[in-house]
């Protein structure tokens, strides 16, 4: 796996400095290395697995916890959390002083696992931390991404009882964690409808049309007093990533899109709205479209 370089030596130390003030190489934090336009194609999880990796490689015995052991074992969450702070397990005091970006917590025999070469509390408990220091949102995506991977809800709630300071927070996200989203996107979606006091909508609701004997999927659907109404999150890697298109042309796909919302309107939908992960970032925004299309509020 790509991690950051660690100089093993002092010459080789002034060497590297020697290529940082010549722009070829950067130090993400002090002490290691990396190619600068290798370093500028990477996204915040991907730059925080190559310093943790760097880390867990010079010093073995280390435990990574909280957002750290998360983003080594790819939770979903927000690419742009905030990485700030490297938390980690130690056997045993640190000689020197911790470094700003270092949080150190001592604890000896610690549960871990091994992922990407790197040691990290377990998914179950990498969970429960971050639904305690995270905001219900990215908790929610984390919750449901763990679910869909086979994590039980009662192995999270286990824990969370076996941390003296759970938050009300995380047992609130446990409460409405799903594995039906069916990606970090969609959780994230699901998150912004219940903050934002929507109807908790159905999720992956399926539904067959015996017209044409077809069987549609919606990503999230309320039933309203006036019909169905279907939430749709649109993404432009369902016409361009290969994953997603099985081979498709692109005329291919939206032909079999707009079959798709035939059948529908077929099975009693009276309203498809559709929206784009970004539209999350601005609540009200989001909340108001999907208000406006006849999506239910609720007092809770």
């Amino acid at each position: 796996m790509q991690r950051c370089i660690i100089a093993p030596s002092h010459n080789d130390r002034c060497m590297l400095l020697r290529r940082v003030q010549q722009g070829q190489i950067l130090q993400p934090v002090r002490g290691m290395y990396i190619d600068s336009a290798y370093w500028n194609g990477l996204h915040s999880d991907e730059r925080m697995r190559h310093i943790t990796r760097a880390y867990a490689h010079a010093h073995p015995n280390w435990i990574f916890e909280g957002l750290t052991a998360a983003c080594i074992h790819r939770l979903d969450h927000d690419y742009e959390l905030p990485h700030r702070t490297i938390s980690v397990m130690v056997p045993s005091p640190p000689n020197a002083r911790a470094p700003h970006w270092m949080q150190y917590r001592q604890c000896e025999d610690a549960e871990y696992v091994i992922v990407d070469g790197v040691k990290v509390t377990p998914l179950a408990k990498t969970v429960a931390d971050c639904l305690c220091t995270h905001d219900f949102c990215n908790g929610l995506q984390m919750c449901n991404d763990a679910l869909r991977r086979g994590v039980t809800r009662a192995a999270i709630t286990d824990t969370l009882e076996s941390m003296p300071h759970a938050t009300a927070g995380a047992w609130n996200v446990v409460h409405h964690a799903t594995p039906r989203c069916e990606n970090g996107g969609e959780s994230r979606a699901l998150a912004v409808m219940i903050e934002g006091g929507l109807q908790v909508p159905q999720l992956q609701r399926e539904f067959h049309c015996a017209q044409n004997g077809e069987t549609r999927r919606a990503d999230y659907c309320w039933a309203t007093e006036s019909g169905l109404i279907v939430g749709e999150l649109d993404g432009r890697e369902k016409y361009i990533d290969p994953t997603m298109t099985g081979g498709r042309m692109v005329e291919e796909i939206v032909d079999d899109e707009r079959m798709r919302v035939d059948t529908l309107m077929k099975c009693g939908v009276i309203r498809i709205v559709r929206f784009r992960v970004r539209e999350t970032f601005d609540p009200p925004a989001f909340i108001d479209k999907l208000m406006k299309a006849g999506v239910p509020r609720v007092l809770r």
